[in-house]
């Protein structure tokens, strides 16, 4: 039973991020294209590693490096947590191939221990990325002993299990739930996104304890992270040279695990048989028959599948939740008169009316995070001969694929930033650029994802988890999004000490409206192929 749980673990693994593709596609584009999804994979792990450094860095130089290492497992902890949860329908419920592989010689709890072990690289890898050079800088700056630096190591691979099985608990509590109701998969949806911003509302909190200064803010974290999050408590000792605390963090984190998963390989069948079931009403009747254009029906077809999809719509329109959620927080947080009333030092040349002018970047970069038509041509998966051979031209696919990301998009970009002038009390240019700039950046996200996910197609996906959120296209869309916004902001604060820093962003973003055009006119050239 071990080998073949292996085995399971194995193909699962060579199936994310198009590893087996890589390592035997015969196709030379196919390999350049997987080679390039590579080496972007190792340039933001690279970003990331460089995030944490610096981040590390920032607390010795405060003289915060004991509240560095709770602050950061919890961190780790919390981000384990959201993406678990998202993660939960289409990597352990849902899959496409689970029939096949339930009808496999293996038990049951074989195929559950492969889906766990599968989560649990995923997060154990990231956890790496956090933790890894956050340790050597503490290790350096607070002079850890033999003892301490082998517990920290050890850590790293006992981190992961707890919010795995918090967020598995929540997710399948969530899907339990939402199979007895006939709108299921938008239940999923909804309850997700509650708690997901239930943890950014727990984040919002903190802002309402008295802070003087940025090191006393970052204490504070520590010490709420510490509150909330008991392990992180044990790891901090652990750090220390505790033997007792890193017991208490491998013990509760072990058993618990092990114990959760006995559980829920009790009732894994039950919900997985209930969620692949489609019930069809007894008293069915045919009405009258509606048509549409070709245009309004791929559209309409569109967005039926964003909604069925959780995964999908939870991480494309993930960006426009926290925008409104973020507009609707600065109606109750003056953001500038709290800097100012609270002694925040900034850094010097910043002055707190330039968050105002710098806010429409916030928004931008709540556009860049997700992008439906990054993996919309990708989910069609098998059934991408249908609209392919369809009597309808490329323009019209392209345009209901671009149409629904702007549906999900611009309805954020708009509430939010109406909200964000309101709440920054801004004038009437930033209120304007408020608006404009993230509306710009809706539309560069649509198209360029959808230049993105022609290049870098994804057909052979077994759970909707991969096109969505493994795929080269999806990867260079966030990235050339970011890069848009990175771009933007940079732009601004050199032009801004020639011209008017609001005229100066204005500019930038027409550029890339002008660049977004371009594309748009080269994607209208590329003919799809079946």
């Amino acid at each position: 039973m071990k080998n073949k749980g292996f085995a399971l673990l194995r193909v699962q693994l060579l199936g994310l991020f198009g590893l087996n593709r890589l390592l035997h596609s015969k196709d030379p584009r196919e390999k350049s294209r997987n080679l390039l999804f590579a080496v972007g994979m190792a340039l933001v792990v690279l970003i990331f590693v460089g995030y944490s450094a610096l981040t590390a860095v920032g607390f010795a130089a405060l003289g915060l490096i004991q509240a560095l290492p709770p602050l950061m497992f919890a961190v780790s902890a919390v981000i384990t947590l959201v993406t678990t949860v998202m993660k939960t329908d289409g990597v352990l419920f849902g899959f496409r191939d689970y029939d096949m592989v339930m009808s496999l010689p293996v038990s049951s709890r074989t195929v559950i221990a492969s889906r766990f072990a599968t989560l649990y690289l995923m997060n154990f890898l990231f956890s790496c990325i956090l933790l890894i050079p956050m340790g050597v800088v503490y290790a350096v700056t607070a002079g850890a002993g033999p003892l301490a630096l082998v517990m920290l190591f050890l850590c790293l691979f006992f981190s992961p299990l707890l919010p795995i099985v918090i967020a598995t608990a929540l997710g399948t509590l969530i899907t339990a739930v939402s199979v007895r109701f006939r709108y299921k998969n938008l239940l999923v949806v909804v309850l997700s996104f509650v708690l997901i911003l239930a943890v950014m509302a727990g984040s919002f909190g903190m802002s309402n304890t008295n802070m003087e200064g940025l090191a006393s803010l970052l204490s504070m974290a520590s010490s709420m992270a510490a509150s909330l999050y008991p392990p992180a408590v044990w790891y901090a000792g652990a750090a220390a040279g505790n033997v007792v605390d890193f017991l208490l963090v491998a013990g509760v984190s072990v058993g618990a695990f092990l114990l959760f998963v006995w559980v829920f390989s009790l009732g894994y069948t039950r919900i997985n048989t209930a969620l692949m079931s489609h019930r069809s009403g007894g008293n069915y009747q045919l009405g009258t028959l509606k048509t549409a254009s070709p245009f309004r029906a791929l559209y309409n077809k569109e967005l039926r599948r964003l909604f069925t999809c959780p995964i999908y719509l939870m991480n494309t329109a993930i960006g426009s939740v926290i925008l409104i959620v973020l507009g609707a927080a600065s109606l109750f947080a003056n953001v500038p008169a709290l800097l100012a009333s609270e002694g925040v030092n900034l850094p010097p040349g910043f002055d707190a009316g330039m968050i105002t002018r710098y806010a429409p970047l916030v928004a931008a970069f709540c556009m860049a995070l997700g992008s439906t038509t990054a993996s919309s041509l990708s989910l069609e998966g098998k059934s991408r001969w249908i609209p392919l051979s369809a009597p309808v031209d490329n323009r019209t696919i392209f345009l209901s694929k671009i149409a629904v990301n702007l549906t999900v998009l611009l309805p954020g970009a708009f509430i939010g930033g109406i909200l964000l002038a309101v709440g920054l009390h801004a004038d009437a240019a930033e209120a304007v650029l408020l608006v404009a700039v993230p509306t710009v950046f809706a539309f560069f996200s649509s198209v360029v994802g959808m230049m993105a996910n022609v290049k870098f197609p994804r057909y052979d996906w077994t759970s909707e988890t991969a096109a969505v959120k493994q795929s080269a296209a999806v990867m260079v869309t966030i990235l050339t999004g970011f890069g848009g916004m990175i771009l933007t902001g940079a732009a601004t604060f050199a032009l801004g000490t020639v011209i008017d820093g609001r005229l100066a962003m204005a500019l930038a973003a027409l550029l890339l409206a002008l660049i977004c055009w371009f594309v748009y006119r080269r994607l209208l050239r590329i003919h799809l192929y079946m």
